[in-house]
């Protein structure tokens, strides 16, 4: 899907398609690059200034928004974003930028922080809670294999559970789900998968999802989760859980 950018005063078929050839096909991208980059991009081309890549940013926002805005008859629509990630040279991301397209509201924090995403995305969309709540979750803990209790210290060469409860809010929300638990490092921002299970969730009671897995190499890490619902109610949807802060030594 793209769209069309000759309907912005002074970019021509030449114009949109060394845009096209960087990757910039919406109204959204154009408006959320900078315009350094765009100057960049359209770089030999006569009569191409800053002011007037910015003005070109500027109608491919209004336009962008036009697109954002459009309902149907149902008031269905949709929230659109641009993400924009700085790599380093082994690929990690130093910096996530996120761009509201509708209104041009922007975050951005350091490294790649997949909770604050998603919770920085349902702030700048203004979602409504309600229809949203349909599972409770809560990630747990880790332990020892064999141990009753928790810990925050846990050895290197020993292997340790992680115990994630997860409840369905009412009966028709009963669902299953598939929950994947990571650990992230602290000092690198990389994360290692430690297992994934499966299992029906129930109005009644919670579900304890226990889900063992190998040791990890010293240092800090933090517990995350991902949890896939599915069901006929809301289809297949993605929760993202943080825990706390443990450490292997």
């Amino acid at each position: 899907m793209t769209d069309d950018l000759k309907k912005i005063s002074g970019i021509g078929t030449a114009v949109a398609k060394r845009l096209a050839d960087a990757g910039i096909e919406l109204f959204e991208q154009l408006a959320a690059d900078t315009a350094e980059n765009v100057l960049t991009v359209l770089s030999g081309v006569r009569g191409i200034s800053l002011a007037r890549v910015m003005t070109w940013q500027k109608k491919a926002a209004a336009l962008a928004r036009d697109e954002a805005t459009n309902r149907d008859e149902n008031g269905q629509h949709y929230a659109k974003f641009v993400v924009t990630l700085l790599l380093d040279k082994q690929n990690r991301v130093r910096r996530t930028q996120l761009v509201a397209v509708a209104d041009e509201q922007m975050a951005s924090w350091a490294g790649w922080q997949p909770t604050e995403m998603a919770q920085m995305m349902a702030s700048l969309a203004g979602l409504s809670e309600a229809g949203n709540e349909q599972v409770a979750m809560k990630l747990m803990d880790w332990r020892l294999m064999g141990e009753a209790s928790s810990r925050r210290l846990l050895p290197a060469k020993r292997p340790f559970a992680v115990q994630l409860q997860l409840q369905a809010d009412d009966e028709a929300a009963a669902q299953h789900c598939v929950a994947t638990i990571y650990a992230k490092r602290l000092a690198t921002g990389e994360r290692k998968r430690l297992g994934e299970a499966a299992a029906r969730l129930q109005h009644s009671a919670p579900t304890l999802l226990k889900i063992s897995t190998a040791s990890l190499p010293e240092g800090d890490y933090r517990l995350e989760a991902e949890v896939k619902l599915l069901g006929e109610m809301v289809g297949v949807e993605t929760a993202v859980l943080q825990g706390g802060l443990f450490q292997m030594y």
